[in-house]
């Protein structure tokens, strides 16, 4: 378990649906965002930043949440990651915003 914070810059994602195949092809990643009290968020990252942060990160340490165009952070874990079996590739995931008590 890594004691540093782990960071991830996230972008809006305008493009819904199956035009996201072009989106993976180009190297970008889809993303949800989604929590107790939190608007679900369609949102994307590039391939290379997300697998490094979740290698590091692991599924069971926090990770730092910033989102291009907002103000402020938020502390997520990775709930579901899916992967292409065939080709090993990562195909979406799904981020929980952790509840602040």
């Amino acid at each position: 378990m890594t004691t540093e914070a782990v960071t991830l810059d996230l972008t809006p994602r305008e493009v819904l649906g199956k035009k996201v195949k072009r989106l993976r092809r180009d190297g970008i990643i889809p993303v949800h965002l989604y929590g107790r009290g939190v608007e679900p968020r369609s949102l994307q990252c590039e391939r290379r930043q997300l697998i490094r942060v979740l290698s590091k990160a692991g599924s069971n340490t926090p990770i730092v949440v910033t989102i291009q165009g907002e103000e402020g952070d938020q502390l997520a874990f990775a709930r579901e990651i899916q992967w292409d079996p065939r080709r090993d590739d990562l195909i979406h995931v799904d981020f929980l915003v952790a509840e602040a008590t």
